[in-house]
């Protein structure tokens, strides 16, 4: 395991998630695809089958805030930055972002394509559905919002 990820801690957070979601919908864990959409998966494309799917992982760092009522929130950007959202935090975790990182993360689900499809023998790429879903990495769960947190001192968090 990654060590960046093994010192990452989760906090699963049950606020009004609703008007946060974005095509929310179940769908089971899938392989990831690189930052660009057009990735590879752990396997690679050279190992993956055409129509085998595939995804692509956003992180995003919250930052501290307050709400109207001085209440601390933690905000922060999602859907590739195109949306911003804000969390309310208890007082133990807004201590937290003054030691510690804490992100937000969305996935975009996709599958493998002929890279030309006029030719369907040609190299396999992600392609990727333009909806974003929420991700909680230590669970693998998608459509669940939860923040991570690293460690600023290590050098893991930014």
């Amino acid at each position: 395991m990654d060590p960046r990820r093994a010192r990452e801690r989760v906090h699963r957070v049950r606020a009004g998630l609703g008007a946060l979601m974005l095509g929310a919908m179940a769908v089971p864990a899938l392989p990831a695809c690189g930052p660009t959409g057009l990735g590879q998966s752990r396997q690679g494309a050279a190992t993956a089958r055409l129509g085998e799917a595939c995804r692509s992982i956003h992180r995003y760092p919250a930052a501290l805030d307050t709400d109207s009522a001085g209440h601390p929130t933690a905000t922060f950007s999602f859907a590739g930055g195109a949306a911003h959202g804000s969390l309310p935090l208890s007082p133990t975790d807004a201590a937290r972002l003054h030691t510690e990182v804490a992100y937000v993360w969305d996935a975009q689900l996709g599958s493998y394509e002929a890279a030309d499809l006029r030719d369907p023998r040609s190299r396999l790429v992600c392609r990727l559905n333009p909806t974003f879903h929420f991700y909680c990495p230590p669970t693998d769960a998608l459509d669940e919002l939860c923040l991570t947190w690293a460690d600023v001192t290590d050098g893991s968090g930014r």
